[in-house]
């Protein structure tokens, strides 16, 4: 018998693929250029207005050219692990509701977004700001109060305004992985639908004075679902401690075919992922 060999499948980017994606999607509403190697994007994708969802991931692009705001039913944009600089055009895009940018290089000092000179649109409700070198949350993200869905992992982010607190009313998950944060604000307990919370791998500690996650994240949110993985300055008793925190063990207790991965039964405390 020959020797069999195999190779793992790769994504086909050639023209002729290139030319049946775009009149593929003339006739669906989507579109997925993800690993074509692009430096910018073809203009036939600007004619589909039709167009509800593209994905641009994987590629070399630098910056999103004004046409992009002829997609006026585009509702989801993926153009992770890019070069990009801006998001100028999105503000336009009326209908978008995810957005996920994760992996460029927003963070940058000439990045628009660093320089405060882009608006996100209203409709957003999903975004993903990850890998961006970002050293602090960008005001610009202000104008997207309707986002249930906010990811900024993998930054340098040192703290939270309080801004985020009191206009992201609708906020149901906040993933701050890998970040600098030592703290919450005390007003965290305004995200009164917040269930989900991950702060892997930051600089929470276990002092007491003040408590670096404020009582209000326990008592006053919707809070199931926390990560403190890698939080090396924190322990498990610590955090069991905390004011507030029985209302949130409470909480869980409560939840219908509850996952309650992170409980000791023996000591009966929750980890969230602590050593």
């Amino acid at each position: 018998m020959g020797n069999a060999t195999s190779s793992k499948p790769k994504n086909r980017t050639g023209k002729s693929v290139l030319k049946q994606k775009l009149e593929h999607a003339q006739k669906t509403g989507i579109l997925s250029l993800q690993l074509h190697k692009l430096s910018s994007i073809p203009d036939t994708v600007f004619s589909i207005q039709n167009l509800r969802i593209l994905d641009l991931s994987g590629n070399n692009i630098n910056s999103l050219p004004e046409e992009m705001s002829l997609l006026l039913n585009l509702k989801n944009l993926k153009c992770d692990n890019n070069n990009l600089l801006s998001l100028g055009p999105v503000e336009k895009l009326e209908k978008l509701q995810v957005l996920s940018a994760a992996d460029n290089r927003l963070g940058a000092e000439n990045s628009s977004l660093t320089l405060n000179t882009l608006k996100l649109p209203s409709s957003v409700k999903d975004l993903n700001l990850a890998s961006n070198n970002l050293q602090r949350i960008p005001g610009v993200i202000m104008s997207a109060k309707k986002l249930r869905i906010l990811n900024l992992s993998n930054n340098e982010i040192v703290s939270i305004p309080v801004e985020i607190c009191l206009n992201f009313t609708d906020l149901a998950e906040f993933h701050l992985d890998r970040n600098l944060i030592t703290s919450l604000p005390d007003e965290i307990g305004n995200l009164t639908k917040l269930k989900v919370l991950s702060l892997q791998s930051n600089q929470i500690s276990g002092s007491t004075s003040p408590q670096p996650l404020p009582a209000a994240l326990f008592t006053d949110t919707s809070i199931i679902d926390i990560s403190l993985r890698g939080n090396t300055a924190l322990s498990v008793s610590q955090l069991n401690d905390f004011d507030g925190f029985e209302n949130f063990l409470e909480r869980r207790r409560k939840i219908k075919n509850k996952d309650l991965s992170g409980f000791d039964q023996l000591s009966g405390k929750y980890s969230c992922g602590l050593e």
